[in-house]
């Protein structure tokens, strides 16, 4: 792809697709669901992407018009965005580019990717020109090997101050991090890990909503297309808590890693609920740098201190879900569950709790191998996992096996469980009933709902016809008196379709009598429904 196409692709996406639709397919690219991405000619693109079911996405750059994916959406959908960041990625362009493409393209006459790059460039020049002389920068550059975490953030917000405030997206991103490392001098690296991270940490808070200090309301110059970028932020913020772990356990760094700690706590008791940016980043730090290396209660317990005297200075402007949900990681490390059970109970009122942040005890708890406070936590947790899509539910039911593993007696706790979340765990509760030959619980269970034979694939019924034919007896003969019911011709063939398999049932196991005196009696009691007796000919059931 040259570069006159890759700007015609640009100006397509942002005449084509709405902010909602590109966020949506930015996080199906994100988490891998296209597949099977080719290219039949330089400018035709074909691939599958997995949604709720497996869509086919051909995409033509030449006539963009002619795109189509077999999903539901008639027009251009997510499925198309993800096919398209997957395609950008593979031709070495910036998948970002894409995603801001509505930032980037002002009008369809005077687009010009180059030209937009070029302006903004230009006003960050003159953002540098302002800020401060050379001299001055030198004399702020030597002092950072020993400044504090608190004096690098306000280093950081000078020298970004002059930046143009109305696009925040990826090319700002780039611009502030080349204006703030011009300063760096060269750091010892536990200094530089400390230092790189707080950088990425401040840019991130340049990013995300803000309160409004009158209102409580929260506001973001960044707008929708920020989303992608923030989540780039976080992954590499991410890193440097994985790379770093020995920098937490160093007695040269607890100074820098308590100032950070401040900074991200602070920035986390102020951002709004449902975005939790840096609520996720205070959970990497605790997770990577303090737990793996604490054997007592002390950063736990000060920590609460520090939390509680926070909620107290921030008043009305504290965002409560952070707090509570932050007050239940540090119960939990002290493995006071009941106090951390209350504390997410309340955080729930607030807001629904993640699922990656339900799933991190169960996960936190099966890694140090301590089943009996995995069993309770499964059982406490089993309320947030209806609201979850299934893919999590499937997960939340893998933690129950593997405490089954190590707990047997737990089994009837993990039915209870499955029973009891019903009818949001049916897919998860069929399938466990099935694979361990529970064919009358699982007869029972589809009687109770009213379910039909329709409803199922051949297959499905197969290993219970194998296997315990004598439950579907039951099942078949209420759903043959209820096709009768219909009265009309589709359901006495529906009818007749069941019967027959009824008769392979019951000489499969051996009663072929009663099969007749059943057969002999249905066919009198409906010996007037002459269309069904037509019916029943047909089948060869009736001479």
């Amino acid at each position: 792809m040259n570069d006159e196409q890759w700007n015609m692709l640009v100006q397509d996406v942002a005449d084509n697709f709405d902010e909602v639709t590109i966020s949506r397919g930015f996080q199906y690219y994100k988490q891998g669901r296209v597949e099977g991405l080719t290219m039949s000619a330089p400018q035709y693109i074909e691939a599958c992407v997995q949604g709720s079911d497996e869509y086919n996405v051909e995409m033509n750059l030449d006539f963009f018009s002619t795109s189509h994916c077999d999903c539901p959406v008639e027009g251009f959908c997510k499925h198309m965005v993800a096919v398209l960041l997957d395609y950008a990625s593979k031709q070495g362009r910036p998948v970002n580019m894409l995603v801001n493409a509505k930032s980037i393209v002002v009008t369809k006459p005077s687009f010009s990717p180059s030209a937009h790059t070029l302006n903004y460039s230009k006003a960050v020049q003159l953002a540098a020109k302002k800020s401060e002389s050379k001299s001055k920068l030198m004399e702020h550059s030597a002092k950072i090997p020993t400044m504090s975490v608190i004096e690098w953030h306000e280093l950081f917000e000078q020298r970004t101050s002059q930046l143009p405030q109305n696009i925040r997206s990826f090319e700002y991103v780039e611009h502030a991090m080349k204006l703030i490392l011009q300063l760096k001098p060269k750091l010892a690296n536990n200094v530089e890990h400390f230092y790189m991270l707080n950088v990425h940490l401040f840019v991130l808070s340049k990013l995300i909503p803000k309160r409004n200090h009158y209102s409580g309301h929260f506001y973001s110059q960044s707008g929708h297309y920020a989303d992608p970028t923030i989540t780039d932020m976080q992954e590499t913020i991410e890193t440097y808590f994985t790379s770093g772990d020995a920098m937490a356990v160093k007695p040269d760094n607890q100074s820098l890693l308590q100032q950070t700690l401040a900074y991200i706590r602070g920035q986390m008791l102020m951002e709004s609920s449902e975005k939790r940016y840096f609520l996720d980043v205070y959970h990497s730090y605790w997770h990577y740098w303090i737990c793996p290396y604490t054997n007592d209660s002390k950063p736990y317990t000060e920590e609460l201190l520090k939390l509680e005297q926070a909620g107290r200075e921030l008043g009305s402007s504290l965002s409560r879900f952070q707090w509570l949900m932050a007050q239940a990681w540090m119960s939990f490390y002290m493995a006071k569950d009941e106090e951390a059970w209350m504390l997410l109970k309340d955080a729930k009122t607030h807001t629904t709790i993640p699922s990656d942040m339900s799933m991190y005890f169960l996960y936190s708890l099966s890694q140090q191998q301590q089943w009996n406070r995995l069993l309770n936590w499964l059982t406490i947790l089993s309320p947030l996992f209806r609201s979850y899509r299934r893919d999590y539910l499937y997960k939340y039911m893998e933690f129950w096996e593997l405490a089954v593993n190590y707990l047997p007696d737990a089994e009837k706790s993990m039915w209870d469980t499955l029973v009891a979340m019903l009818p949001y765990s049916r897919p998860i509760y069929e399938e466990k009933l099935v694979q361990q030959g529970r064919w009358k619980q699982w007869m029972d269970y589809h009687l109770s709902m009213g379910s039909d034979p329709s409803e199922f694939r051949v297959s499905e019924l197969q290993p219970m016809e194998k296997n315990a034919p004598e439950v579907l007896l039951p099942f078949y003969h209420h759903a043959v008196e209820r096709y009768v019911m219909h009265k009309n011709r589709d359901g006495y063939k529906a009818a007749v379709k069941l019967l027959k398999r009824l008769a392979k049932l019951y000489r499969k196991i051996k009663l072929e009598e009663r099969w007749e005196l059943y057969l002999t009696a249905f066919i009198s009691r409906y010996s007037r429904l002459r269309a069904l007796q037509e019916e029943l000919r047909k089948g060869k059931l009736l001479q």
